[in-house]
């Protein structure tokens, strides 16, 4: 399941590039993800989404995944 698109709200021509939405995995699932801006999975730790995931908080973590009214 990709929480990660869900919980950043990704735009769409991201996601058609994106490894983890189009094998429908997470972000920190990953090996190489291009929006990923530390470019380091050893510091997904430290990732606010990743955070959130293993929170059980997963509603929009970043204002991007917010709608505009």
């Amino acid at each position: 399941m990709n929480f990660c698109r869900d919980m950043k709200g990704c735009p769409a021509n991201q996601c058609i590039v994106c490894p983890a939405f189009l094998k429908d995995t997470n972000c920190w699932e990953e090996i190489n993800v291009p929006c990923c801006r530390r470019n380091d999975k050893t510091r997904c730790i430290f990732c606010t989404l990743y955070q959130a995931y293993l929170q059980g908080k997963m509603g929009h973590v970043y204002p991007i995944a917010l709608k505009k009214h």
